[in-house]
């Protein structure tokens, strides 16, 4: 997968402490993908067709999506780093001021998404809704909290030295939020499987991030993560699922899509996507014109695409997915095929303002599961790994319509 190839470059300039604190900016997590994506591997399974369709890097800045198609296909995806990078000036660092407390990293347990439906936080202007909290991957030296869809981060914070089970911050920022300099104290667990985290005020002396922040939360695969146990939020329904864990993972999504993969060159290789409500193409083999188009929302309608490409032969076994009827199919494509693409165009998102394309190469065999959520929606979802693995992996697959709790 080759994604945020041609990356436009956002123009903002950030030329004040004000506007630090009140532009529109995105979230600090894109800087933990950036960093990923500057070391993945060249999986090429997904393509960006300029040419017939236009670019939108909107869903960059957060995990957004609809309703989800389970993939598990043999293929091979990967996110390449534009060369340019964002064109977003970095923030400004905070540094050390005289107190006593030194930065220091937050706990490994703490670091990436959590998210979490929050009632509306008056103190930084946020109505009620679904909030995101982001703690370095990286480094684990900043901390903030965002709204989602993303609009801003907020109660941006340094993380400083702890004893083990807390998480202490300083305010990065000066602003309405918070004063400058103020500290505050968590106490923080894990649930046995890492799904949830609970941060429980020990004090604080910026009272917005204390009613932000100490609450109970749900791990999210938007970013960088170790894998396990999680949610896809990106799309609607969310999708529970168990990874493997033990290697770096990160997240990137679309409009009405999310993948999950290996961190860098990390093998063995693993991926997770889903597609909500996948479309077609009614010329899967040409290059300057493939006619992006619509498939009816049922698992046969996508199979029977699917069986319709130049060179597939597709078997199909009928199965269930969290109680839901789907198909799980292998695709291969004929080695004697010729497309004047190279790669045969499969499959897009629902969106026509996303520009990724699911492609397959002659002689590639793609396992995939379909999964029918309603009369008008479809799931693909795909896994890379050994077969059991894979089992595993779609077994633990629930759809979510709101976040559970503890």
């Amino acid at each position: 997968m080759t994604a945020f190839d041609r990356f436009d470059p956002f123009e903002r300039r950030i030329s004040s402490a004000i506007d630090e604190i009140a532009a529109e900016r995105q979230p600090f997590y894109l800087d933990d993908i950036f960093r990923l994506t500057a070391r993945s591997k060249q999986r090429p399974r997904w393509q960006f067709p300029e040419r017939w369709l236009t670019m939108n890097f909107t869903a960059l800045r957060a995990a957004i999506a609809t309703t989800v198609v389970v993939i598990v296909v043999g293929g091979i995806l990967a996110f390449n780093r534009p060369d340019n990078g964002p064109g977003t000036s970095p923030s400004p660092s905070p540094t050390e001021s005289g107190s006593a407390q030194s930065v220091g990293a937050a706990a490994q347990q703490l670091r990436g998404i959590w998210i979490a439906d929050a009632d509306a936080l008056p103190e930084i202007d946020v109505p009620a809704g679904r909030i995101q909290l982001w703690i370095d991957w990286d480094r684990g030296d900043r901390a903030s909290v965002h709204t989602t869809p993303y609009t801003r981060d907020y109660l941006d914070s340094q993380s400083l030295d702890a004893p083990n089970g807390e998480l202490r911050l300083r305010t990065a920022f000066a602003g309405a939020d918070c004063d400058t300099d103020a500290e505050g104290r968590y106490a923080w667990s894990r649930s046995n499987d890492g799904f949830f985290l609970t941060l429980t005020l020990i004090e604080d002396a910026c009272a917005a991030r204390a009613t932000a922040f100490a609450r109970t939360w749900v791990r999210s695969f938007a970013a960088a993560s170790e894998g396990g146990h999680g949610v896809v939020d990106g799309v609607t329904p969310m999708v529970e699922v168990t990874l493997p864990a033990g290697q770096r993972l990160w997240g990137g999504a679309g409009d009405q899509w999310q993948a999950i993969m290996t961190d860098g060159g990390l093998e063995p290789y693993q991926a997770f996507v889903v597609i909500r409500n996948p479309g077609g193409f009614a010329a899967p083999c040409s290059t300057s014109d493939p006619q992006p188009t619509s498939i009816p929302a049922t698992t046969t309608d996508l199979v029977s695409y699917i069986d319709s490409l130049p060179g597939a032969s597709v078997v199909t076994a009928a199965t269930e997915i969290d109680g839901r009827p789907a198909i799980q199919f292998d695709m291969r494509i004929d080695n004697e095929i010729q497309c004047e693409s190279g790669d045969i165009f499969n499959l897009h998102p629902e969106s026509p303002s996303d520009t990724q394309v699911w492609t397959s190469v002659p002689g590639e065999l793609q396992r995939l599961y379909v999964v029918q959520i309603d009369a008008s929606t479809t799931f693909l979802l795909w896994y890379q790994g050994n077969s059991e693995t894979e089992r595993a992996v779609i077994a633990s697959v629930h759809f979510l319509d709101k976040l559970p709790t503890p």
